[in-house]
């Protein structure tokens, strides 16, 4: 595919190769292109753990990004880096992009929000139950609750990002834990999403794009 499929503002991931080839796992992080050149591209600096990566000019990096639900990938090398007005990194611009076939790995983002549930099961409670996140991925999300859970059990599911942006779907638990935090006991439960749409996991992969250069803004990610 002709590299012209990439614009500015178009959310994508990044993995270090060199974290891939040395055996550290194949994480990818969020990232957007701020502006698309001819020759090279402006990419927002990733953040993991809310801390800036150290990406260097002359380190090898793999961008993956999705059109109209095709998965596009190539591999690019930093020329620089720019911290004003916002961290963003300097890549070669790619002649041609390749189409693949991935499981997504998602990034977690560390944030509160709440979370309302209704256990699809006709022999249990299907009363409105809520929750708050400890943790959110495009993938699915780690929560508290009150009344503990079960692994396998399915939820009709309702994550508010904002106000006016709920993400409602069906969701299935994957873990429940029993932690005890200064003698208080709390359950958390890891559920996977289950029938979630493409575009619904854009905006919370969006979402958390956004969250996290507004705390750069606020001077809370160094």
């Amino acid at each position: 595919m002709d590299a012209s499929i990439l614009k500015t503002n178009q959310l994508v991931e990044i993995e270090l190769i060199d974290e891939r080839n040395q055996d550290k796992g194949s994480l990818k992080y969020p990232s957007r292109i701020e502006d698309s050149g001819t020759e090279y591209l402006s990419l927002a600096a990733p953040i993991h753990n809310s801390i800036l990566l150290n990406i260097r000019p002359g380190q090898t990096i793999q961008v993956t990004l999705r059109v109209k639900q095709i998965n596009y990938i190539f591999d690019t090398v930093v020329v620089s880096r720019k911290d004003n007005p916002i961290p963003v990194l300097i890549v070669k611009k790619p002649s041609e992009l390749k189409t693949i076939e991935q499981k997504r790995e998602y990034v977690r983002l560390p944030i509160n929000l709440p979370i309302r549930y209704i256990l699809l099961d006709p022999e249990k409670s299907n009363n409105i139950m809520h929750g708050q996140t400890i943790d959110i991925s495009a993938g699915g999300v780690l929560f508290i609750v009150q009344d503990k859970l079960q692994q396998g059990d399915r939820l009709e599911l309702e994550l508010i990002l904002k106000e006016r942006e709920v993400i409602r779907c069906t969701a299935k638990v994957i873990r429940v834990f029993l932690e005890e935090v200064d003698k208080l006991k709390r359950i958390k439960v890891a559920v996977g999403y289950e029938d979630i749409t493409e575009i619904q996991r854009d905006k919370i992969f969006k979402f958390i794009f956004d969250k996290q250069r507004e705390w750069i803004r606020k001077g809370l990610i160094k």
